[in-house]
C-alpha cells in the first residue's frame, strides 16, 4: 500500500486516489503562453483537496494549502463558503452559434438573440450583471449586451469563412462549407480560417504537418518550464527542420512530437509520452477535416498527401520507410534478404508462401539471438489474418457517354482478411476502426472528381459514385485498339490506417461528343448552335466523322503526375498496388463481377 505519494497537479486531477492528508505545496503554475507563473483556479484547488476524506475510506481528513500570505484570506473565503457558478458561454460562443447555424437552426440576428435568452448565460446576466461587466440588470442593458455579443460573434465567424451574409445589413446569413466542417468535427472557427489561408494545392507534406500543428486545438498543449531546451534537443534529431519556429510554442512542440512519432525516437521525459498521446488523439479528426476542406477545392495531390499523413500518424512511420518495417518479428537483416528476393513491399510479402517466409526468418538472427518458431508463427499469422487483403472491381452504368454528361461509377470491394473494427498498428495507443477512401480522378489530371469514405466487409459491396465526363474535347484520348474516342478514369482505394496497402484501378469509357453536342448547349467550339436545317446537321456529322477533324480533339492524357514525398522524389502511386485484373464496362458471368440485374438497373 502506498503511504506517501508526491505528484503533479495532473495526477491530482485525473486519478481517483483517496488520501487522508493532502498537501498543496503552492497555488501557482507556469503558463507557457504568458511565460510567467499564474494562480491556479479555485475550482482546481477544491478538486485536489477533494482527494482527502473520501467516503468509505475515512471519517475525517486533513488538507493543507501552502499559499502566499496576501492570498490567505481570499482562499479561506472560497474554501469555507459556497462558490458561485457562472456561465462561460460568452467565452466560447462562436462554436456554439456556428453549430446552430450549420444545422440551420439560426438564420438571422433576432433568432440568435432569442436563442441566447434560453441559456444559463441569460439567467446569470440577470442575477449577477457585474460579473459580465454590466452596470445593471435592466432589460435594455441586457438586450444591448446580447445584440453586441451576437454581432461580434457573427463578424468573427464571417472572417473565418464559416458563414456568409445574405443582405447588406448583415442580419441574414447561411452556413458555408467551412462552417459545416467545423461543426461536424468540433473544430474552433479560427482553425477554418487557418485552412483558408494556409492550405494550397501545391502544399508539401511538411507544409501540411505545419498547418495541422498550428490549429487552435493544439494551443492547449502544455509547454512546461524549461521544456524549450528539450524541444531544441529533439529538433536536432528529427528530419524536417523547425529552426524558424519558436521552441516554447505549442505548435512547435506538436510538430516535434509528430516527427518523433514517425521516426520512433526515444522521448526525453515521460511527460512527452503523455503529450504525444494527446497530440495523436486529436490528429485524426483534424486531418479528416483538412481532407474535406481540400476535397471541396478539388485538389487531388493535396488529398492524397493528407491521406498518407493519416496513415503515417496511425502507423508511426514515415511514408518513405519500408512497409516491411511494420511487420512484427522482422529485423533489418531479414528485410534485406527479402529485398534480394525482390520482395520490397507489404503486399508482396503477404503474397509470399508461408514456407518461404519461415525459411528466410530462420536463416537470420533476431534482436535477441536465434529466431524461435514462435516468433516466426506470430509473424506469419499477422500477415495472414491481421493485415487486410482487399479486392476491388470497377464498372460503369453505361457503355458510352457524351461530353459533360453524368454517369454512375460502380466500385465493388471486399476483404479476405483483417479486422474491419480495428486497425492493426502496434504504435497506436487505442482501438481505431478501419476506414477506406475511394478517390476518383481523370488519368493524368490533378483535379479530384469525387471522394467517398467506405467500410469494407467480407462480402462484396457496391458503392455508387456519380461522375461527370469532361466538358472539353481536349481531355479526351483515343482507344489504342480501335481509335475510338475515350476517357480514362483512375480510381484509388486508399486506407486511412495502413501504409502500402492502397490500390489503384482504371476504367475507360467511350465518348460520343456528337451526342453530347446535341444535348449540351455549352460544348467547346459549339457548331450545334448554328444548325438551322437538316443539311447543316449532316454537314456537321460529316466533319465529325472525318479523320482530320478528329485528330484535333487532343492527345491521350499523360501519365500520373509526380508528387513530393519526404525525400521529394516519389511518384504519386509509388506506394500503391496496381490491380492486375483487366477492368471493362461489359457484364460477364463471373461470380465476382457485377450482376446483370445491377447493370439493368442503370440501363
Amino acid at each position: 500500500m502506498i503511504q506517501v505519494l508526491v505528484a503533479t497537479s495532473t495526477l491530482a486531477w485525473g486519478v481517483n486516489l483517496p488520501a487522508h492528508l493532502v498537501v498543496i505545496k503552492g497555488t501557482e503554475y507556469y503558463d507557457a503562453k504568458t511565460k510567467r507563473y499564474v494562480q491556479l483556479p479555485v475550482t482546481d484547488i477544491l478538486q485536489m483537496i477533494g482527494r482527502a476524506g473520501r467516503p468509505q475510506f475515512d471519517d475525517e481528513a486533513i488538507a493543507v494549502v501552502l499559499v502566499h500570505q496576501p492570498k490567505k484570506n481570499f482562499y479561506k473565503k472560497f474554501l469555507y463558503h459556497s462558490f458561485p457558478v457562472e456561465s462561460c458561454l460568452h467565452e466560447s460562443i462562436h462554436d456554439h452559434i456556428n453549430a446552430e447555424i450549420a444545422v440551420k437552426t439560426l438564420k438571422s440576428v433576432p433568432e440568435c438573440v432569442d436563442y441566447l435568452t434560453r441559456t444559463f448565460l441569460f439567467r446569470r446576466l440577470i442575477k449577477n450583471p457585474t460579473y459580465y461587466q454590466l452596470e445593471n440588470a435592466e432589460a435594455g442593458t441586457i438586450n444591448k449586451y446580447l445584440k453586441d455579443l451576437v454581432r461580434t460573434t457573427l463578424w468573427n465567424l464571417h472572417d473565418s469563412k464559416c458563414i456568409e451574409f445574405l443582405d447588406d445589413k448583415q442580419n441574414l446569413f447561411e452556413p458555408s462549407f467551412s462552417g459545416e466542417i467545423a461543426s461536424y468535427y468540433y473544430l474552433h472557427h479560427t482553425t477554418m480560417g487557418l485552412f483558408h489561408n494556409s492550405l494550397l494545392a501545391e502544399n508539401t507534406y511538411n507544409d501540411l504537418l505545419r498547418v495541422l500543428c498550428a490549429t487552435k486545438e493544439y494551443e492547449e498543449l502544455p509547454v512546461r518550464h524549461n521544456e524549450e531546451k528539450l524541444n531544441l534537443l529533439l529538433a536536432e534529431q528529427v528530419p524536417w527542420p523547425v529552426d524558424d519556429l519558436a521552441m516554447d510554442e505549442p505548435s512547435t512542440k506538436a510538430n516535434l512530437l509528430f516527427q518523433a512519432h514517425f521516426s520512433r525516437l526515444q522521448l526525453p521525459i515521460s511527460d512527452y509520452v503523455t503529450d504525444t498521446q494527446s497530440v495523436l488523439d486529436q490528429a485524426i479528426r483534424i486531418i479528416q477535416a483538412m481532407i474535406d476542406f481540400v476535397v471541396h477545392h478539388g485538389w487531388l495531390n493535396c488529398v492524397v498527401k493528407l491521406i498518407h499523413l493519416l496513415q503515417m500518424v496511425t502507423q508511426g512511420r514515415w511514408l518513405d520507410d519500408s512497409t516491411l518495417l511494420n511487420v512484427p518479428g522482422l529485423t533489418e537483416e531479414m528485410i534485406l534478404k527479402f529485398w534480394d528476393m525482390h520482395i520490397e513491399s507489404l503486399p508482396e510479402l503477404m503474397s509470399l508462401p508461408p514456407d518461404e517466409i519461415r525459411s528466410v526468418m530462420l536463416s537470420c538472427n533476431g534482436s535477441d539471438g536465434a529466431v524461435s518458431n514462435q516468433v516466426v508463427n506470430e509473424t506469419i499469422n499477422t500477415l495472414k489474418t491481421r493485415y487486410p487483403r482487399i479486392a476491388m472491381q470497377l464498372t460503369a452504368s453505361k457503355f458510352q457517354a457524351g461530353l459533360d454528361e453524368e454517369f454512375t461509377l460502380l466500385v465493388k470491394a471486399r476483404r479476405f482478411s483483417g479486422d474491419p473494427l480495428r486497425v492493426y498498428s502496434p504504435r497506436w495507443f487505442k482501438p481505431k476502426m478501419e476506414g477506406w477512401f475511394i478517390v476518383v480522378t481523370l488519368h493524368g489530371s490533378n483535379e479530384l472528381l469525387a471522394l467517398k469514405r467506405i467500410r469494407i466487409s467480407e462480402q462484396w459491396k457496391t458503392t455508387k459514385i456519380t461522375v461527370k465526363t469532361p466538358s472539353s474535347t481536349s481531355q479526351i484520348g483515343k482507344d489504342s485498339s480501335n481509335q475510338n474516342l475515350s476517357v480514362c478514369y483512375d480510381v484509388y482505394l486508399m486506407s486511412d490506417g495502413y501504409l502500402g496497402l492502397d490500390l489503384i484501378n482504371s476504367l475507360t469509357l467511350s465518348i460520343d461528343p456528337f451526342s453530347a453536342n446535341l444535348n449540351n448547349a455549352n460544348v467547346e467550339a459549339d457548331p450545334i448552335s448554328q444548325i438551322e436545317t437538316v443539311e447543316d446537321l449532316l454537314d456537321i456529322k460529316n466533319k465529325f466523322m472525318s479523320s482530320s477533324w478528329r485528330e484535333g480533339l487532343g492527345a491521350p492524357p499523360p501519365s500520373v503526375s509526380a508528387r513530393d514525398a519526404p525525400d521529394d522524389n516519389q511518384s504519386l502511386t509509388s506506394d500503391m498496388t496496381f490491380v492486375d485484373t483487366t477492368v471493362t464496362t461489359r457484364v460477364n458471368d463471373q461470380d465476382d463481377a457485377i450482376t446483370l440485374a445491377e447493370q439493368n438497373e442503370w440501363d
